[in-house]
């Protein structure tokens, strides 16, 4: 600080103001502008999203992570707003099978390089200023983390995610869903951030933490079968730090390559039948 500057008619940046003066300078910015996933239910819980969140989505081996993802970019171009996506997980012919059309496409890296966070906020960065790309996807977290490093893979993770959303969410003002795998989930248990892979991290780095786990099917009483092959789905929110909807569930359903609210489906009956006759092992099944 220049020494002939004092404290009493300091007016940088960095000032200490009232919040009374605060407010009303976030009153005189724009507005923020919201997006929306495209899921009525979700957005009105979340009130949709907005630039410089991180958005964690996680759930148990094959339950619709990317399809969600995918299901967000597709609602997403239907609004004009386009994404990048980072398919770490899958190969980008197979991504692209969904955005052959204009009016649906993705833009993707023509190589991706994992453990690189400086590469991929340049492929952002390039994004942005090339064709105006308003949210990033990344699939999936362990793909950008330095798998090599000797330091305590926790914090490696905790350091990951400060990155994606300090130095990319925050520093483009654009919002970052990534992808997180979930541990082994006990059959008998629904799944929640506390399932979180390697590091309790992910979620506290988090401003929305979404849980994607697959349903029962249903004959046509509303009675849970054994199977789990007609695509139902619950969309759960364990963390909102802007709104606070914690705990609300969103019922969904496989529709072609995405999903849609499940709104004709049978009332649920009493499963505690089911539940006991269903042999007690971890989530695993195949994946859609």
């Amino acid at each position: 600080m220049d020494e002939s500057v004092t404290f009493e008619n300091y007016s940088g940046p960095d000032r200490v103001v009232s919040s009374v003066v605060f407010n009303q300078m976030l009153q005189d910015r724009p507005a923020i502008p919201k997006h929306k996933m495209g899921i009525t239910e979700l957005d009105s819980a979340l009130d949709g999203f907005e630039p410089g969140e991180l958005i964690v989505i996680s759930g148990p081996t094959a339950m619709g992570k990317t399809t969600l993802c995918d299901t967000i970019v597709q609602n997403l171009n239907k609004q004009d707003k386009k994404s990048i996506f980072f398919t770490f997980e899958v190969t980008p012919a197979k991504m692209i099978q969904n955005h052959k059309d204009p009016e649906n496409c993705v833009y993707l890296p023509l190589e991706h390089k994992a453990m690189d966070l400086n590469w991929l906020r340049d492929r952002v960065d390039e994004a942005i200023a090339k064709y105006k790309v308003t949210a990033v996807f990344i699939d999936h977290l362990h793909y950008v983390i330095d798998m090599t490093s000797n330091r305590n893979m926790s914090l490696e993770i905790g350091a990951t995610m400060r990155f994606l959303k300090r130095d990319l969410a925050l520093a483009l003002s654009i919002p970052v869903f990534i992808v997180c795998h979930a541990s082994k989930v006990p059959f008998d248990q629904e799944p929640s951030m506390a399932h979180l892979r390697d590091s309790s991290f992910v979620a506290q780095e988090a401003d929305t933490v979404l849980i994607v786990f697959r349903r029962f099917d249903k004959d046509f009483m509303g009675k849970p079968q054994k199977t789990m092959l007609q695509g139902l789905s619950t969309i759960k929110i364990d963390k909102a730090r802007r709104t606070g909807a914690m705990g609300v569930k969103i019922k969904v359903r496989k529709d072609g390559n995405k999903l849609v609210p499940s709104i004709d489906e049978p009332e649920e009956n009493d499963s505690s039948e089911l539940t006991t006759r269903v042999e007690k092992k971890s989530y695993r099944y195949g994946a859609y």
